[in-house]
């Protein structure tokens, strides 16, 4: 089939490049050119695992296109996917202003009629909107034919998004009609062959809140095992064992256990957000999505207070390095990552702090530029020498390789505070290093 995709960001270049790559034609369009010109040279702007290769693939198979025009690629394709950033507001609502600009542009240009897909993280009832948008702009062009607006939301993980597009677990469409139906039949056709695949098929306004339960169940999860892992601290229990044993309860499972200093990432934030101040809207409280936000911010004051108690009124005259700024491992993405919460704390405290991150150094760099106290490690080589403590903020296997005893200052007592229980803490005490988790 022939697919635009309007947004080139990390949803819409990544479910792009993997349409090409099951054999459709696709058109990205995105207003930034200059990402578009690295696009057409092949250059992938975001570090996926695997993306580049498909990017410049399917390229040079002449089944993926980038271009700054939607005017342009409206004429020569059957399905439109919208793509486009919803960020948070400061009130906690989604900003869907940029989605309802590209609804405006659709209904100015479109000719013929297409099925508009909303792929973007949208509160309940958008689809309505954007319909509605898109419908009044055509009718004062004297169009009337109805237009087609169906929700299919992405379940992309950063670090293994292609992988997820290629093998997902179920294909959620909110569609109105069974020939929308379809269509996404057809668009998935070489996913649904295989056992693992479940096109799961409900109405619009179901699909727009089954992503932000989604979500929400996994950001509760978080919240539920950071709260218990400091519970453990405080009463001297191994939080590794304790995740076994509730983990190995079919009812619970193992995954989203793992104790940390609180989630990021573009997604669990703004959309527990947005969830609540849609209930909030319709009158409905939402304590416990309430308290996880509420925990998770507590989440990364509590593990940059760790490391203010340990060092007190020296904190001026210390060296920390953290290690990790992406929010989590197999992405660059920095956005409300733990690690700037509890670097703009210690900065606060006085204290000189070194930043690593073997991906995203450079998205950090844009973001805080030159600091006070602020320094920058490329390779957390021979530095560590000279550091009063290290701190492990995502957990990167590259770290579980670093020499740690060769690295080791005999004259200091140096601290690693590892704050996602990846190294193993009775031999770095071993070694000589103090050593304290969550």
């Amino acid at each position: 089939m022939r697919i635009g995709m309007v947004g080139a960001g990390y949803v819409g270049l990544v479910s792009g490049v993997c349409f090409a790559e099951l054999g459709h034609s696709v058109h990205c369009v995105d207003i930034d050119e200059g990402k578009i010109n690295l696009l057409k040279n092949g250059s992938c702007p975001i570090y996926e695992p695997g993306l580049p290769a498909l990017l410049v693939g399917n390229q040079e198979a002449n089944r993926l296109f980038f271009t700054t025009s939607l005017a342009e690629i409206l004429p020569k394709v059957e399905v439109l996917f919208l793509a486009i950033g919803t960020p948070e507001l400061e009130n906690g609502c989604a900003d869907l202003s940029y989605l309802f600009a590209a609804a405006e542009d659709i209904g100015n240009y479109l000719e013929i009629p297409q099925l508009i897909v909303i792929k973007s993280t949208v509160p309940v009832g958008t689809g309505e909107k954007v319909e509605a948008i898109i419908t009044a702009k055509m009718q004062e062009r004297g169009l009337d034919f109805k237009v087609q607006v169906a929700s299919n939301p992405e379940f992309l993980q950063e670090g293994s998004a292609v992988e997820n597009f290629m093998h997902p677990q179920r294909i959620i469409i909110g569609v109105s009609s069974p020939g929308e139906e379809r269509i996404f039949r057809q668009l998935y056709s070489k996913l649904l062959q295989s056992s693992e695949s479940t096109l799961v098929v409900m109405d619009r306004r179901t699909s727009e809140l089954t992503k932000y339960a989604a979500n929400a169940i996994l950001a509760s999860r978080v919240g539920f095992i950071n709260e218990i892992a400091r519970l453990a601290s405080k009463v001297q229990v191994d939080i590794d064992m304790l995740r076994l044993g509730i983990g190995l309860d079919r009812r619970i499972g193992p995954h989203f256990l793992n104790p940390g200093p609180g989630y990021g990432g573009s997604c669990f934030p703004k959309d527990v957000s947005a969830l609540i101040n849609t209930a909030d809207e319709n009158n409905v409280d939402l304590s416990i999505l309430k308290s996880v936000k509420s925990s998770n911010t507590q989440q990364k004051k509590y593990a940059a207070k760790k490391i203010i108690d340990h060092f007190n009124d020296r904190l001026t005259q210390i060296k920390i390095a953290v290690f990790g700024l992406s929010f989590k491992p197999g992405t660059d993405d920095i956005r409300e990552s733990p690690a700037l919460t509890i670097i703009d704390m210690l900065l606060a405290k006085g204290a000189s702090i070194f930043a690593h991150d073997p991906i995203s150094m450079a998205n950090f760099r844009r973001a805080y530029g030159v600091r006070d106290k602020l320094h920058y490690l490329e390779v957390p080589g021979q530095e560590l020498f000279d550091m009063d403590a290290i701190a492990i903020i995502t957990d990167w296997d590259s770290y579980k390789n670093i020499d740690w005893l060769a690295n080791k200052n005999a004259e200091k007592s140096q601290c690693i505070f590892d704050f996602r229980n990846l190294l193993d803490g009775k031999l770095l005490t071993s070694y000589g290093y103090q050593y304290q988790r969550l």
